[in-house]
């Protein structure tokens, strides 16, 4: 089993757990700025995996909006992309003058060495949510040119991951959505 790191905000008294979050979150993926509305009791939990050059995060955490400026791609130029499937809650991101409204179930893609802007608002009681992949470009081998129709674009799996994916995982995944699914044993079902 890999071993998995959790922050739990609400273990921390509420004037720390903002700050713990942002330390957590700032060496993910990349610095950001982050605001909330819930700064003074920001109860938010992330479990992250790390699986070598690639980066594992399922996060839950209020209201928040998040902006990479140019000056802090400037100062800090993590090499990465991240891929974010949201959980939980509505978002709004931008990137590249894209503008994408994002919904439970899709996914956004996102490059670390450009500015971007980001708004996440949990719905009902409940808190946002988001799981994030962070790869660096060396380790996914997509053109050198920008990466367009990918950034930040809500994007459905069947419809545009062939577009953002090397071609032998969109073969690997045709593969397996051409076979067929075993079919559970009876106490499963």
């Amino acid at each position: 089993m890999l071993p998995c790191q959790v922050l739990d905000t609400s273990l921390f008294p509420p004037r720390d757990r903002f700050a713990c979050w942002y330390e957590v979150i700032e060496s993910e993926a990349a610095p950001t700025r982050i605001s909330s509305p819930h700064l003074d009791d920001f109860v938010a939990q992330a479990k992250s995996v790390d699986l070598g050059n690639v980066k594992l995060a399922g996060l839950r955490y209020p209201t928040l909006d998040t902006t990479r400026t140019s000056k802090l791609v400037r100062t800090s130029q993590p090499d990465n992309y991240q891929f974010v499937l949201t959980t939980a809650g509505d978002s709004a991101i931008s990137q590249d003058r894209n503008h994408s409204a994002v919904e439970p179930a899709s996914f956004t893609f996102l490059d670390n060495c450009r500015p971007f802007a980001g708004r996440h608002r949990s719905t009902g009681q409940g808190l946002a949510g988001s799981i994030s992949v962070v790869i660096p470009h060396k380790t996914l081998p997509l053109p050198a040119e920008r990466p367009d129709g990918c950034s930040p674009r809500r994007f459905r799996p069947t419809r545009a991951w062939p577009r953002c994916w090397p071609s032998s995982y969109v073969e690997s995944s045709r593969i397996r959505s051409s076979t067929r699914p075993p079919t559970p044993p009876s106490w499963a079902r």
